[in-house]
């Protein structure tokens, strides 16, 4: 595939939690501010949980982001989850389409 593959993909977890610990705010907090029980957000900063349009919307106004920047961060990583699990097969599509792109020129 001719894409560009960002250098480094991660699960939205990992920046949640740098941010968490850089505006020194604890789990259980975070659950507070979020008005959810503190296993869901246990789950959601172990990456048991993914990023949800609702989810987005509540850390853009914890965060002071946009709902997009979440969002985003979610759509990379499953994307790039999806391409390495469908590489054999992206690439047979791409071989058969290039077969039968070049009949057609």
């Amino acid at each position: 595939m001719n894409q560009i593959v960002p250098a480094q993909v991660f699960h939205p977890w990992v920046y949640l939690k740098e941010e968490l610990v850089a505006r020194k705010r604890t789990q259980k907090m975070f659950a507070k501010f979020l008005k959810k029980s503190e296993n869901e957000v246990s789950e959601l900063v172990s990456g048991k949980r993914n990023i949800s349009p609702r989810r987005a919307l509540l850390l853009s106004v914890i965060f002071e982001t946009s709902p997009h920047v979440w969002l985003n961060l979610q759509n990379i990583y499953d994307i790039y989850q999806e391409e390495i699990g469908l590489s054999k097969t992206l690439e047979e599509v791409k071989s058969d389409f290039s077969k039968y792109k070049s009949k057609i020129d």
